[in-house]
């Protein structure tokens, strides 16, 4: 029996965090952290398998500040971080993408769109670590 993968997402807007939760919840666990510190706090405690990250959250540490922190720690260094963003100009991508963004996603996105980008990276992630 395959486990379920473990997505992390970090999501500072209410009404996205529920859209996430319900919509990635049949296929995936879950875990929603609507800051940097949540998030800090749950990486310590979990190894995820995904990460979708807001670029533009609120508090102390933005999306890419987080993501360059990230990239910096072993365990995650080569795990997939999808951006999910509203930050829709090229300069935004290029910023992503230098942080350590695997895939930027601009909101809004289609249900299958989001659903596509998560299981290719999960098999390239699940792929890429059984050799």
């Amino acid at each position: 029996m395959n486990r379920r993968a473990k997505l992390l997402i970090v999501e500072d807007e209410e009404l996205s965090q529920k859209f996430y939760n319900i919509f990635l919840s049949k296929y995936f666990d879950v875990v929603i952290c609507p800051s940097a510190e949540t998030c800090e706090n749950a990486i310590a405690e979990t190894d995820f398998d995904l990460i979708l990250m807001d670029i533009s959250l609120s508090g102390k540490k933005d999306g890419l500040q987080i993501t360059r922190e990230l990239r910096q720690m072993t365990k995650y260094r080569d795990v997939p971080i999808l951006a999910l963003t509203a930050n829709v100009l090229r300069r935004d991508e290029e910023a992503a993408m230098a942080a350590g963004i695997n895939l930027f996603l601009k909101k809004p996105l289609e249900n299958n769109k989001l659903l596509e980008a998560i299981n290719k990276y999960l098999n390239m992630n699940e792929a890429s670590s059984k050799q």
